[in-house]
């Protein structure tokens, strides 16, 4: 039997598709529904702005702006930090295709994690900030995510004893932070996967994005076993998410 903190790839899917059904909005904010689907049609993501003028004051990325291991520990206990670093790699989530640098990022920062278990595999969590010169180019790396995301069952990893695609689709369209003095939104995804362990698929990633001030904002948060349920509000990608939006500036 597994921590209690984890979740089941039953009650995961069961959770996204009940999200999908009633459109859920965090925050009281309203939003248009997706109709998303495992690998269906892809999300407009966050709403765009057209003008590319280089905005000011600029912001620069310091580590008090990433989520921090006592915060991971908030919606699951045994997170370690492992790593803080400038360097994207391009394979901060599964469905990555491009560095953010290579999306037109001026400076970057990624927070690691990691979860040992003495019943099953470690699992991993991150946080990454990308800073971009412009709306124009923010808004585009944006919509990039979106098509990692929406189209991760093409690109996803697997196979070599490493987690296989089973599932994955928007679970919910609009989050915001908490701080009314923080005007960022995003959304966040489910996706399973095979454990290549087992006769279950026994892995998962909540994973949330979105944007705010000049920044682009990226949580994952992987799980993997049994035992637990999340309410909607209470999803790892969607707590994670809005504690980031309100660690960027005002």
């Amino acid at each position: 039997m597994n921590a209690p903190s984890r979740t089941t790839t039953r009650t995961w899917l069961a959770t996204t598709a009940a999200a999908l059904a009633v459109g859920l909005t965090l925050s009281g904010c309203g939003g248009n529904t997706n109709d998303s689907r495992s690998a269906g049609p892809r999300s407009t993501g966050t709403p765009t702005t057209p003008s590319s003028a280089p905005t000011d004051p600029a912001t620069e990325l310091g580590e008090d702006m990433l989520l921090t291991e006592d915060e991971l520990n908030g919606v699951g206990p045994g997170w370690q930090l492992v790593d803080t670093g400038s360097t994207d790699d391009g394979a901060f989530l599964r469905c990555q295709r491009e560095t953010l640098v290579e999306l037109g990022a001026s400076e970057v920062l990624v927070r690691t994690f990691e979860r040992p278990s003495t019943d099953g595999p470690t699992t991993t969590a991150g946080h990454l900030i990308a800073v971009f010169p412009d709306q124009a180019s923010l808004d585009a790396a944006n919509q990039a995510v979106n098509e990692w995301l929406s189209s991760c069952e093409e690109h996803a990893t697997g196979g070599n004893g490493e987690p296989g695609w089973v599932a994955g689709s928007l679970v919910v369209d609009t989050v915001h932070g908490t701080r009314s003095d923080h005007p960022g939104s995003g959304e966040t995804w489910g996706f399973t996967f095979d454990d290549d362990r087992t006769d279950e698929f026994g892995w998962f990633d909540s994973v949330g994005h979105g944007i705010g001030s000049r920044c682009l904002t990226i949580v994952s948060y992987g799980d993997w076993g049994q035992d637990a349920d999340y309410e909607l509000e209470q999803l790892p990608g969607v707590v994670l998410l809005q504690k980031a939006l309100d660690k960027l500036p005002a």
